[in-house]
């Protein structure tokens, strides 16, 4: 049995909650929102794996990072599922107190994006870093509320941190046991699913944000094929250039994942509950990738801009923008 410590309780740390469960692992939930409410009533889940749970509850929640080490709990796995804003705070910082006081407690990744490891290992170097790409579709209605409707199925792998790789293997392997290997499976190459995730995130993720459409009504009017397929090009172009091969199989399956449904990419529901898109890992970090390797990004280049607009009414309507009274721009016209 491992002592797991989950950082980040929507629908994609709650449901990896469950699953760690119900492998006999002893898991504690760090909830921020409606804390009081979910630790008398617990969670309501739907889910296509693990079928309906009415008032479910983790082995225990508390309401901080901080509340998790107050009696000395040592982990073995602090998995972080909360959003990656790094342009809003640091992730490192966030689970630095339970690092210092569980030493050899290994960091799991379950967030979106690519490269998000690196500062994790630039943090703490002699902890192993596991990262786990999920595909998982599941949602945080809101109060408890979560609804899986696409079965999970995580990739996990280790992000070398330059220690001994057998042990880093070993590790990481263990977590898939412990998670069950009816939905996580070890891979040698996670960067490669991270760069294949992001065939989708890149793009249905930020055109449907923008749009306000959800991947249904993109492929009704035929932008999937106009606008989603070539930018899964140029994501296809930077990661040939970093190392990495996708293939028209990989593009083809990503644009016909969400199936038969009128599917609402997670940036999409963030957009529309005012939350923070997680553009800076999704798009920005490959874009930087890109150029690196001098890859052309017309249609992505365009998407970042756009989003950095979006993300800056965002931001202003949670209070987090300060504007000036007035502006000093200098134009040739005044």
């Amino acid at each position: 049995m491992a002592k797991i410590l989950i950082v980040g309780t929507g629908g994609v740390g709650t449901i990896a909650g469950l699953s760690l469960t119900q492998h006999g692992n002893e898991v504690t939930f760090v909830v921020r929102s409606n804390f009081e409410e979910l630790k008398k009533t617990g969670y309501n889940i739907e889910s296509c794996d693990h079928g309906d749970q009415k008032n479910w509850k983790p082995h225990r929640m508390v309401n901080s990072v901080q509340e998790a080490i107050a009696a000395g709990e040592k982990y073995d796995y602090v998995l972080v599922a909360m959003k990656a804003l790094p342009d809003v705070f640091s992730t490192a910082d966030i689970i630095r107190p339970v690092v210092e006081s569980s030493p050899d407690v290994a960091i799991v990744l379950f967030q979106n994006g690519l490269n998000i490891e690196e500062p994790i290992v630039e943090a703490f170097p002699k902890n192993v870093c596991i990262s786990g790409v999920s595909m998982i579709g599941s949602t945080n209605l809101g109060a408890g509320e979560i609804h899986q409707a696409e079965p999970d199925y995580v990739k996990i792998g280790y992000f070398d941190n330059g220690s001994d790789k057998a042990a880093q293997e070993k590790r990481a392997k263990e977590f898939v046991q412990a998670y069950g290997p009816k939905f996580a499976h070890y891979v040698d190459d996670v960067v490669y699913h991270r760069w294949r995730k992001l065939l989708y995130n890149s793009t249905f993720n930020t055109i449907c944000s923008i749009t306000r459409m959800d991947s249904g009504r993109l492929w009704l009017n035929g932008v999937s094929d106009s606008l989603i397929r070539p930018a899964m090009g140029e994501i296809r172009a930077i990661a040939k250039a970093d190392g990495h091969v996708l293939t028209e199989e990989d593009e083809d399956y990503m644009i016909d994942s969400d199936g038969e449904v009128y599917y609402k990419p997670s940036m999409l529901v963030d957009v529309e509950k005012g939350n923070l898109m997680e553009m800076e890992v999704i798009l920005k970090a490959p874009l930087d990738v890109a150029k690196k390797h001098n890859v052309p990004t017309p249609i992505l280049s365009v998407v970042y801009e756009l989003l950095k607009c979006l993300q800056f009414q965002l931001k202003e309507a949670k209070g987090m923008v300060e504007l000036p009274e007035k502006l000093a721009r200098k134009s040739a016209l005044h």
